[in-house]
C-alpha cells in the first residue's frame, strides 16, 4: 500500500524591494505502521497539513515582530506531532 504525503515551498518578499526575507520547504507525510493513527489518503488530509503550516507560519511571524492587526492576539505554537 502507498503512503500519501503532502509538500509545500514557501517564499516571503519585501513588498517595496522585492529582497527575498525567508523561504522554506516542508514535507509531511502518512505511514505504513499497522494501525497507524493516520495516513494521508484524503483531501481532508492534505487541508490538515495546509493548517498545520498555515499555524507554523502565523506563530514564526508573530515571533519576529511582525505587526498584528489590531485586536489580534499572538498566534499559539503549533504541536510538533509529525502525524496529523
Amino acid at each position: 500500500a502507498t503512503v500519501g504525503s503532502a509538500t509545500v515551498e514557501m517564499e516571503a518578499l519585501d513588498s517595496v524591494t522585492n529582497q527575498r526575507l525567508a523561504a522554506a520547504v516542508d514535507d509531511r507525510a502518512g505511514t505504513k505502521v499497522l494501525f497507524a493513527k493516520r495516513a494521508y489518503s484524503t483531501w481532508g488530509d492534505v487541508e490538515a497539513a495546509c493548517g498545520y503550516w498555515a499555524e507554523g507560519v502565523a506563530y514564526r511571524l508573530g515571533k519576529l515582530g511582525v505587526q498584528l492587526k489590531p485586536g489580534a492576539s499572538m498566534p499559539e505554537e503549533p504541536k510538533q506531532s509529525r502525524t496529523i
